[in-house]
């Protein structure tokens, strides 16, 4: 459940929806009151997160310093 209590929330931009990166943005979506923004180089993937919640809104790479923070998912 979402705390209610917290004024403080951030903008947490996900780069990469893949397992880690989308089951790590559902839960942040579901269990605090942060936005979540996801960005993903494979568009059919940003449309299922955002379907499903996941994220609030799909970004480009320019707008990921507009985000308190990032967590990179990815391959390296």
């Amino acid at each position: 459940m979402k705390n209610n209590k917290n004024k403080l929330s951030k903008v947490i931009a996900i780069v990469g929806l893949g397992l880690i990166g989308g089951s790590l943005a559902k839960a942040i979506s579901k269990y605090t009151d942060n936005k979540v923004w996801g960005i993903d180089n494979n568009p059919p993937v940003i449309d299922e997160a955002l379907e499903c919640n996941a994220i609030d809104r799909a970004i480009k790479p320019d707008e990921l310093n507009n985000a308190d923070w990032q967590c990179v998912c990815t391959i390296i």
